[in-house]
């Protein structure tokens, strides 16, 4: 309200863009899909193509790659030299990708962000979880060749691999990142038949989403170390795989909604 009395109309947008990366991270994504609609329509009706990127992106993450991404890119001009708009308009494009299962395109997408980000050693609050994503893509893109069975597949794990090992420790100077970094960790070691190792580090990306009250991100690491655990015959496994599908279900289900909702239900009063 303070920010629209005043017509400082960059700032509210700024508001928007990280209330909406507070709420994801506490694992509110229908309300963090809500703040990102209203972001979008205030960038696109005055010209801001920095943050109108950043919306989409926001959207995608959101949604689970359930958005009509090229639809939304088609009213965002990516200017040159823009290397945060270019990323973000990446890392919606894979998440898009992911939800279509073009594991290959995906993949393809979050590579081109992860060079943007290396080239001009650009991490920051924004896209920190650039590489986590890669890591993500490259998991899932290696296991889809492998049910193939295409040979291609060893230098995908390989470098997965790698990065994997590469967020983990990253992680440790991105928090809001650690528990994904751990999970992904988690199940490179669960892959290779390590599954004590698997397990303990599950057990640590639940701690630390817990630590941070990331809903989600404490869901999705719970699935994995309730499966993992469902291996080992623990007896707590099959509880924490319920819980665990329970929450996801939820939260899943909320932003689903806010998905058919009209875009003027997103935008508030103070337009």
């Amino acid at each position: 309200v303070a920010f629209t009395k005043l017509g400082d109309r960059r700032e509210l947008d700024i508001a928007y863009l990280f209330t909406s990366m507070g709420q994801f991270g506490i694992g509110d994504l229908a309300e963090a899909f809500r703040d990102s609609r209203w972001l979008f329509d205030s960038c696109v009706r005055r010209g801001d193509q920095l943050y109108a990127a950043w919306a989409v992106c926001s959207l995608a993450r959101c949604a689970r790659g359930r958005i009509a991404f090229d639809e939304l890119l088609n009213c965002v001009s990516i200017l040159p030299g823009n290397h945060l708009a270019a990323t973000a308009a990446f890392m919606a494009e894979a998440h898009w990708h992911t939800f279509h299962k073009r594991s290959a395109l995906a993949l393809e997408a979050m590579e081109q962000a992860w060079a943007i980000c290396v080239k001009n050693y650009y991490i920051v609050t924004t896209n920190t979880n650039v590489l986590c994503q890669l890591v993500t893509c490259l998991r899932l893109h290696a296991e889809a060749l492998e049910k193939n069975g295409d040979a291609g597949a060893v230098a995908v794990r390989r470098r997965f691999d790698k990065m994997a090992r590469w967020a983990k420790r990253l992680s440790w100077l991105l928090p809001p990142e650690r528990p994904h970094a751990l999970r992904e960790l988690s199940l490179r070691y669960a892959h290779r038949g390590k599954l004590a190792t698997a397990h303990r580090l599950a057990a640590s990306s639940c701690t630390a989403a817990e630590a941070m009250d990331a809903r989600y991100e404490y869901a999705q690491s719970l699935l994995v170390m309730g499966q993992i655990g469902k291996q080992l015959n623990l007896p707590e496994a099959e509880s924490q795989i319920s819980k665990a599908q329970s929450t996801i279900q939820e939260i899943e289900a909320a932003v689903d909604a806010e998905l058919n909702a009209p875009l003027n239900q997103s935008l508030s009063v103070q337009d």
